[in-house]
């Protein structure tokens, strides 16, 4: 806050100040204040103010203690000048008090409003008797032009939404941004809930909703990330993409174990060389419930003529080969290939 400019008060202006003070009908309203851009010497017998150019009436004050007042002054005209002093006159014309300096107290150029805040000093207590103007002028309504006087809207106006004067607390604006937020989101949600897939192959699985008849709609299953839907061949809450379908063929290259809904198969080699007799076949891993059918090929670089090979029993945990040789001295094969299928 700047040091306020101390006053001069005029000889007619203390006549009626004090006059005023004895409960004489005096009005101590100050309805202008004169501007001037010359340098003069303050003496109380002035009667108007040196160079006075022109007056402003849109003032507004407020006594705000230790003989000081709280002058707001505005002008909108579209014209640019200087003041280096002014003076407060009282609404019968009287000039009440003047100040004058030789530095520019204020400029204002054409393309500008002056707004100007100015505390000034009464060389007398009891000037709780003066009135400027208009006291809105001192604290305005604030607008998108001018800084003012705002009211804090209600919870109820803010969500409302309509109110172009009361602003919202930073509270309410929090809640009423969250809300929107939410809103905002669900809508999203909802606008674009028939576009996007619910899950993606390889990453979280999506959210499958039952119909009726407590199925999973085609469109809405997750997707089977490896196959092992399909592999399993138990799952009724999962779609299988081609590449996963196409991903089982890898288990059919070489001897091993690969399954298929409801199935599982084994297959694998047996080393020879076998004449004639039992030859017994152990899984690696065994059927959880059976083994349904084994299918046995010779596998010899020179045929052997006559010789067969057929299976004799099997378990869930293997089976057992017979090779049938007419002549076991002169024909032996290299082994055979098997394939066992269960579930």
């Amino acid at each position: 806050m700047t040091n306020a400019l101390l006053l001069m008060m005029t000889e007619e202006g203390l006549v009626r100040f004090a006059a005023a003070q004895s409960g004489d009908a005096i009005d101590l309203t100050v309805t202008q204040i004169g501007l001037t851009a010359a340098v003069f010497d303050l003496a109380p017998t002035l009667t108007a103010l040196p160079g006075e150019f022109r007056r402003v009436a849109t003032i507004s004050g407020a006594a705000i203690g230790d003989n000081i007042v709280h002058v707001m002054l505005r002008d909108e005209e579209a014209i640019g000048y200087t003041v280096r002093g002014f003076g407060l006159f009282l609404a019968d014309g009287t000039l009440f008090a003047v100040y004058g300096q030789e530095t520019a107290i204020v400029e204002k150029s054409p393309l500008s409003t002056l707004f100007a805040a100015i505390d000034i000093a009464f060389p007398t207590a009891d000037i709780d008797m003066l009135t400027f103007g208009d006291t809105n002028f001192l604290l305005p309504p604030a607008t998108t032009e001018t800084a003012g006087v705002v009211e804090l809207a209600t919870s109820v106006e803010v969500d409302a939404g309509v109110d172009p004067r009361r602003v919202p607390s930073i509270f309410d604006l929090a809640r009423r941004l969250a809300d929107l937020a939410a809103e905002l989101i669900a809508a999203i949600a909802d606008a674009v809930a028939d576009y996007i897939p619910l899950a993606q192959k390889g990453q979280s699985d999506g959210v499958a909703t039952l119909d009726a008849d407590g199925l999973v709609p085609s469109a809405q299953l997750p997707l089977d990330r490896y196959g092992e839907a399909l592999r399993i061949g138990i799952a009724d809450d999962r779609a299988v993409t081609p590449a996963a379908i196409a991903a089982l063929t890898d288990r059919f290259a070489g001897f091993g174990e690969f399954q298929l809904p409801g199935v599982i198969v084994k297959t694998g080699f047996q080393n020879g060389p076998f004449t004639e007799g039992d030859v017994p076949v152990d899984f690696a891993t065994a059927f959880p419930n059976g083994c349904r059918a084994v299918f046995i090929t010779v596998v010899d670089e020179q045929p052997a003529l006559n010789v067969t090979i057929y299976r004799r029993t099997k378990r869930v945990d293997g089976f057992v080969a017979y090779v049938s040789n007419p002549t076991p001295t002169d024909n032996q094969i290299d082994g055979f290939d098997w394939i066992a299928i269960g579930n």
